[in-house]
């Protein structure tokens, strides 16, 4: 993918070399605040830097920097950090889909050709199989020492930081032409993408509740998730899949101000309200591919 050159940005939002930068700018200066929340846990920016940090440390030991990593994990506290740590480390992240079947997902893990593939506890042994195809090590997230309360046990370092030119991300298309294609991403290009966003919606930094209900292995779940609500340090709510009814919950819970979403998954939610009855909060933005923000009522 060629190099982009960040489009203008207003004055008032600030320029990162990476995301990772801003992470450890929201760890510095709202280190206190509310970060990131997935079911009953929540976590502030302190512990969200510290715990990338040790993972990335972790990465780096394995020898990662300008190497591949595979994702085979479904949303979670532990798949976010597991992606954050991997850009952090300088590696190329390459979420892959847990629900296809081993005819679909064989031919994308020899086209990662990953030096790691890091799985949840219950992917571990499926991702054992795929692994000797390319002769690749795995690593099982939120197990034994790389469990998130074990990653925040020890001091706090500072935060691997990687430059901007630097491969970051391998997500694949859909396939509906053949097999997927992977297209490859820069950090530059993650910034590029926040600042064209702000510059649709210039929503306000340190204020936002934002949900995300998209995977985390499809590049919209993943920017509306891990870049560019740090960028806005804004607090941000994952769920683990789309529920029309988990969702109005987490509104009223977690009084959002931003839903990622597509139109679908909009017109979902409105039916959702039909079935399972439940206040929301007014005046919630919605980001979606194909609309402008609308506000909810």
């Amino acid at each position: 993918m060629p190099r982009v050159t960040p489009p203008s940005r207003h004055p008032r939002y600030p320029d990162f070399p990476t995301i990772v930068h801003a992470l450890a700018d929201a760890a510095a200066h709202r280190g206190g605040a509310p970060a990131l929340a997935c079911l009953d846990r929540v976590i502030n920016y302190a512990q969200y830097a510290q715990a990338v940090g040790t993972l990335a440390r972790r990465f780096g030991e394995a020898g990662i920097t300008g190497e591949r990593v595979a994702y085979l994990m479904r949303n979670s506290l532990d798949m976010v950090i597991a992606l954050y740590a991997g850009l952090a480390a300088r590696a190329q992240i390459a979420p892959l889909n847990p629900t296809y079947t081993d005819r679909e997902i064989e031919p994308l893990v020899c086209d990662v050709d990953p030096r790691l593939i890091i799985c949840d506890p219950e992917d571990a042994e499926r991702a054992r199989r795929l692994a000797q195809l390319v002769g690749a090590t795995v690593i099982v997230a939120g197990a034994d020492d790389l469990a998130f309360d074990r990653l925040l046990s020890g001091p706090a370092g500072p935060l691997p930081l990687p430059e901007p030119d630097d491969l970051c991300a391998l997500f694949f298309t859909g396939g509906t032409t053949g097999l997927p294609k992977g297209a490859e991403h820069r950090h530059k290009n993650l910034m590029a993408f926040c600042y064209s966003v702000i510059a649709l919606w210039p929503l306000p930094r340190d204020q936002e509740h934002v949900l995300n209900v998209a995977p985390l292995f499809h590049i919209w779940g993943f920017c509306y998730t891990l870049i560019f609500p740090v960028y806005l340090r804004a607090f941000m709510v994952l769920l683990p899949a789309y529920k029309p009814a988990a969702v109005l919950q987490e509104f009223q819970k977690r009084r959002i101000t931003t839903f990622a979403g597509g139109p679908s998954a909009l017109y979902m939610g409105l039916r959702g309200n039909e079935i399972f009855p439940a206040p929301i909060s007014p005046a919630c933005a919605s980001v979606c591919p194909a609309a402008p923000p609308v506000r909810w009522n």
